[in-house]
């Protein structure tokens, strides 16, 4: 019997294939690849290996176009090491690591790409290898450091021969090193130079003398939690750059300016505090200040000065004409009666005020007015009440064009602002506040915070605060943790995130 064409085909085919069966396979499939002796003995090979073409690389048994040549090639942290042409997880040398941005160090134990593994891999300006972190950061305190101190405006450790010694019981004779320090500022300022730059204080107390100190050159001034008395006020006159820290100036009265930076001055402090005092700037002035304390005592930023405070803890902060403000990471509270407002930002320039912590008592006209050119914005920031009692203060002004996003408000007050907020959180005496600007809420303040009687304002794992703020706008809290976290998700309002 004759069969049909289509069908007699197959069974041609069939027949061909079970021919190819006994006799034994040997063509290669073009598709499929191994390249090491595990991967080819698991897939049956057991003394042939299955290489793809140059340019290629195998990756799970099928030939793709290749990742890398080398390790510089593979940028991702999660895959760093090139090996057979496809960037793969861990690392086992440095040169695994070399392709991934800010993290060319490969610490074995874990087999994982990171900034750093000892303090020696590190740049001068950022010594310290943190052990938690594996990342190289600025020296943060004077022990740290090899010569005893530490810059901790720029972070960076300042080296034995740039330093120059001073101490009460000391003698004004000499380079005053460390083993024979000098008497006074006055005399260790004659000895600065480009090379020696530092002034080391030693000693709890220290009397800067019967004139005003005048910084004109590129000096530090380090104290050792130095109390710091003087003759005449102000007691620091800042007319160039310089740095001043670790040291504490105080007055009889508020309204005496200790600290007066005029046109041309740029003073970096940290880690001081004033007491009883007040720090000036003038036209034309400078100041960057972290970690600092205002202890009855305020800064006022004037007639076209800039102001940059982080990291602090503050009582009263004027800023009028023009003046330029950062204020970041830090709280704000003040002293009980005080008067008038606590904070007064108010300039033709632009303010940044974000991750702040703003405690009030209720009894304010204002706790702030923010007032600045167009750009200026109040974000991130937390602003509570203390006080338990319904009231109608006012926490925050606002002339027309600051931006307002991402704040909490729970100020126990029916009026709590003056300005249009967007995407902010409001207790529910300020209900009324939501429907005013797009994306707001308003919840039971009992909510919000782990210990708001306590001043421990960070947030509940289940606050209504969580996870609806205006997102790219802030990489990081007010204690410098990440902004969103998890990446990728929407950022918290207020000053702090939940981790």
């Amino acid at each position: 019997m004759r069969l049909p064409p289509p069908l007699a085909a197959v069974l041609l085919l069939a027949a061909a294939a079970l021919l190819s069966v006994a006799a034994g396979c040997t063509r290669r499939d073009p598709d499929f690849c191994c390249v090491t002796a595990d991967t080819c003995a698991a897939a049956g090979l057991t003394d042939e290996l299955r290489p793809c073409e140059i340019g290629q690389a195998c990756n799970a048994y099928a030939c793709v176009a290749a990742e890398c040549a080398t390790s510089a090639d593979c940028a991702s942290p999660e895959a760093p090491r090139c090996l057979d042409g496809l960037c793969v997880a861990g690392c086992t040398i440095d040169d695994d690591c070399a392709g991934v941005a800010g993290r060319p160090r490969c610490d074995v134990r874990v087999a994982t790409c990171v900034g750093c593994t000892a303090g020696d891999q590190c740049p001068a300006e950022r010594s310290i290898c943190d052990v938690e972190a594996r990342a190289c950061r600025g020296c943060t305190a004077d022990d740290e450091c090899a010569s005893g101190v530490c810059i901790e405006a720029t972070g960076a450790c300042a080296a034995e021969d740039a330093i120059i010694y001073v101490m009460e019981s000391g003698t004004d004779a000499g380079t005053c090193p460390k083993a024979a320090p000098c008497q006074t500022l006055a005399y260790a300022m004659g000895l600065t130079s480009p090379a020696r730059s530092v002034i080391r204080i030693v000693g709890g107390q220290f009397h800067l003398g019967n004139n005003s100190i005048y910084l004109r050159n590129a000096v530090t001034i380090d104290g050792s939690d130095t109390t710091l008395t003087y003759g005449s006020l102000p007691a620091i006159t800042v007319g160039g750059a310089g740095i001043l820290e670790g040291v504490r100036l105080a007055s009889t009265q508020a309204s005496m300016t200790l600290i007066e930076i005029i046109a041309g001055g740029s003073l970096g402090l940290s880690h001081f505090l004033i007491e009883d005092g007040r720090i000036e700037i003038a036209a034309g002035g400078v100041l960057d200040a972290v970690n600092i304390t205002l202890r009855s005592g305020e800064v006022r930023c004037n007639f076209g000065g800039t102001l940059a405070l982080k990291k602090s803890n503050l009582e009263q902060v004027y800023v009028d004409s023009s003046c330029k403000l950062v204020l970041a990471e830090s709280r704000v509270e003040p002293r009980s009666g005080a008067q008038p407002t606590a904070a007064l930002f108010r300039g033709e320039s632009s303010q940044l005020i974000e991750n702040n912590v703003f405690i009030g008592s209720g009894v304010e006209t204002y706790l702030m007015f923010i007032g600045g050119a167009s750009g200026s914005t109040f974000r991130f920031n937390t602003v509570v009440n203390r006080s338990s009692v319904l009231g109608s203060a006012i926490a925050i002004g606002c002339d027309d064009g600051v931006d307002v996003t991402s704040n909490i408000i729970a100020y126990n007050s029916t009026s709590p602002v003056s300005c249009v907020a967007r995407y902010s959180l409001f207790d529910t005496a300020a209900a009324q506040e939501v429907s005013r600007g797009v994306g707001n809420r308003s919840a039971e303040i009992g909510t919000f915070f782990r210990g708001r009687q306590a001043g421990d304002f960070h947030l509940t794992p289940k606050s209504p605060a969580i996870g609806f703020g205006e997102p790219g706008l802030t990489p990081n809290d007010i204690e410098g943790n990440a902004r969103p976290a998890p990446l990728g998700t929407m950022p918290d309002v207020g000053a702090y995130e939940v981790p």
